[in-house]
């Protein structure tokens, strides 16, 4: 029988990661429970466990981190438009129009 990839909700991976931290049956069991193979058990609770702290962060600093990492993201991409430019007018000699 082949299984198809089925999108699990946010909601069951968290009661699933919570079965799994509470340490009252195996991996094994809840996996055979929940339907899904042990090494899911281990990432979602794992997952659960290094990102938890980002639930008591004020979504106000996390808009502004996503909006610092996007500017990042930009200056990066015109520093390399800017090289590649300059590159490119050096290749095919075009010179800098003179003030007048």
């Amino acid at each position: 029988m082949i299984k198809k990839n089925q999108r699990r909700t946010p909601d069951f991976k968290v009661k699933v990661a919570i079965d799994a931290i509470k340490d009252k049956m195996t991996v094994s069991q809840i996996a055979s429970k929940y339907d899904i193979h042990p090494k899911q058990v281990t990432d979602w609770r794992d997952q659960f466990l290094t990102e938890a702290e980002s639930i008591f962060i004020p979504k106000t600093s996390l808009r502004r981190t996503k909006t610092d990492l996007e500017k990042e993201a930009l200056l990066m991409k015109i520093g390399q438009l800017t090289i590649d430019n300059d590159y490119l007018k050096k290749k095919l000699n075009i010179r800098k129009p003179e003030s007048e």
